[in-house]
């Protein structure tokens, strides 16, 4: 009874412990998400077709924005580390190379999607629809070194688990994008209607108010700052962050690649893709929030060789992950009807949306417990494992199954959503079996 009621008492007491670096992170995350509901719901309201724009447009930018901005993540964990360490010099090292890093990945960053967008001339075949998504991602350009300034910022407080300054700053953004969305979609002020165009506007600014204010927050409440950055840093880094990078970018990617494979089948369809997707995705936030929270929480135990108690960590925190994500699904289920025509008035696109949005939430919970021992993985510095994985379940199994069932058994839509379930199962079952194997640490 002892041991219940002491393995209760520790249980409470890491939920809270996770709970407080966490609902800052999860504020910031869903104002972020936020950002593209509203971008959806104001495009969509404008019209379908600047909905399947926006949605087009996001699946090419933001799997790139997500690989870069992930890199540079791996500076969480390697941070929270040195923190604990009481290793200052090794901490500012760190972030000086993170801010030097974050200038070269801007530049290729945008390079690439420069070089991509003409290329959307060949796979999207509305003349109208093609016109908005080129000048939607050109306006996004100059907001894409915001968005990775932002993250090596983010990721200092994040060490320290002084998440705070991360909500605020993103729940600025959120703010300013509603009306900055109203300006230029439907022309104010002066102003001439870009249409969904205009959410790229909208979402540039907003990034350079989010990293003004989190740059005005560290400055008083932080003690790293820009010094000499060392290139053998820099190196150790970007080997460090790029198996991040790549994971995220494989399953970001697969999951947004559903718009461009779903184009031929219409803007219809493209719309109710969306519309599951970006909905889901909110959700999604709550887990991968938990998850980052525990992954600091264990890189603080590494500092202090604690392996015992990073243990004790991780097992409370995947027990709490799975309690929320399990209420989250039933409520989500509960109020699908009204979700749905929070997007469109559209009856075609809700009537092909319901049958995706039941279906992601149904691999909600395992997708929770996926990208929670993600996160385990990276907190314990193993960022390798969780890159192959998403190799493997996303794109050796997940992306064939998807062509067959959307084009050989023309499942459209909802063929496709099947193979990403597929995939998120096969993935949480084998990092799962990793994290139970190798990084259950005993009393010692």
């Amino acid at each position: 009874m002892l041991k219940i009621s002491t393995s209760f008492t520790l249980f409470i007491t890491e939920i809270k412990s996770i709970s407080s670096i966490a609902y800052p992170i999860l504020v910031a995350f869903l104002s972020h998400l936020l950002i593209g509901f509203t971008d959806n719901v104001m495009a969509g309201r404008y019209s379908s077709v600047d909905l399947a724009a926006v949605s087009i447009g996001s699946a090419i930018w933001l799997p790139l924005y997500l690989f870069f901005s992930s890199i540079l993540s791996g500076l969480t964990p390697l941070l929270a580390k040195s923190f604990a360490e009481n290793n200052r010099d090794k901490s500012q090292e760190l972030y000086s190379s993170g801010l030097t890093m974050a200038i070269h990945l801007s530049i290729i960053n945008i390079l690439i999607i420069s070089l991509l967008i003409p290329m959307i001339n060949f796979f999207v075949t509305d003349i109208n629809l093609r016109t908005i998504t080129i000048k939607y991602l050109f306006y996004i350009l100059f907001g894409l070194p915001g968005f990775l300034f932002y993250q090596v910022v983010r990721s200092s407080f994040e060490a320290k688990g002084e998440t705070t300054p991360i909500m605020f700053s993103s729940f600025l953004g959120l703010i300013i994008n509603i009306p900055l969305n109203y300006i230029f979609i439907y022309g104010r002020f002066g102003i001439p209607p870009f249409g969904g165009a205009g959410c790229g506007i909208a979402t540039t600014l907003s990034i350079y108010n989010m990293l003004l204010l989190l740059y005005i927050f560290h400055k008083r409440t932080n003690d790293l700052f820009y010094t000499k950055y060392d290139f053998k840093t820099i190196s150790y880094l970007f080997r460090f962050g790029l198996p991040i990078g790549i994971s995220t970018f494989l399953e970001a990617f697969i999951f947004s690649f559903g718009s461009i494979l779903l184009s031929p089948f219409g803007y219809q369809v493209v719309a109710s893709h969306q519309i599951a997707l970006n909905f889901i995705s909110t959700i999604f936030m709550i887990p991968l929030s938990l998850g980052i929270a525990i992954s600091v929480r264990v890189s603080q135990q590494l500092g202090k060789n604690n392996l015992y108690y990073s243990t004790k960590i991780w097992k409370s925190g995947i027990i709490f992950v799975e309690i929320v994500a399990l209420f989250s699904s039933i409520i989500i289920y509960l109020l699908s009807d009204y979700i749905l025509k929070l997007y469109t008035n559209d009856h075609n696109v809700i009537s092909i949306a319901y049958p995706l949005l039941i279906l992601s939430i149904c691999f909600h919970i395992i997708d929770a417990f996926q990208v929670t021992a993600n996160n385990i993985l990276k907190g314990y510095h193993n960022t390798k494992f969780p890159m192959f994985v998403s190799i493997f379940s996303y794109w050796i199994i997940s992306l064939p199954l998807g062509l067959l069932f959307v084009y050989y058994f023309k499942l459209s839509a909802f063929g496709f959503w099947l193979a990403l379930i597929i995939g998120v199962v096969l993935a949480a079952v084998i990092l799962g079996h990793k994290l139970f194997s190798k990084y259950n640490f005993k009393n010692m």
